[in-house]
């Protein structure tokens, strides 16, 4: 694909990135902020479907404005926002972002004197 995509030419295209939180991660409230990261980075992308993976297998996926349009929950009722979304969308190629694995992060270790 070439480098020289106008904003107008993005409208033509569905993109998804896909991140994987680190092992000691979780909370929709944490995957809420990775999305809008993301969402922020890759503001140009109209049709951006970020998809925040849990270790665990669960996931939320998020487009502009944090609208959540995909859950791992197989009983969850997407909003009318979420449905349009996937309408707008139906056909469209599909370009992949790429895959980003969060690195496990760690408190620091305090050595206790025996």
């Amino acid at each position: 694909m070439s480098k020289n995509i106008t904003a107008h030419d993005h409208s033509k295209f569905l993109y998804r990135l896909v991140i994987q939180l680190a092992d000691n991660e979780w909370g929709n409230q944490l995957m809420d902020r990775v999305a809008s990261e993301a969402l922020v980075e890759h503001r140009d992308k109209p049709n951006l479907v970020v998809v925040v993976q849990e270790h665990a297998g669960w996931f939320l996926s998020y487009t502009h404005g944090r609208e959540i349009v995909d859950t791992a929950n197989d009983t969850a009722v997407l909003s009318h926002p979420a449905r349009e979304f996937w309408e707008k969308v139906r056909g469209l190629p599909e370009v992949h972002l790429g895959y980003i694995r969060r690195n496990v992060t760690r408190p620091e270790m305090i050595e206790v004197a025996a």
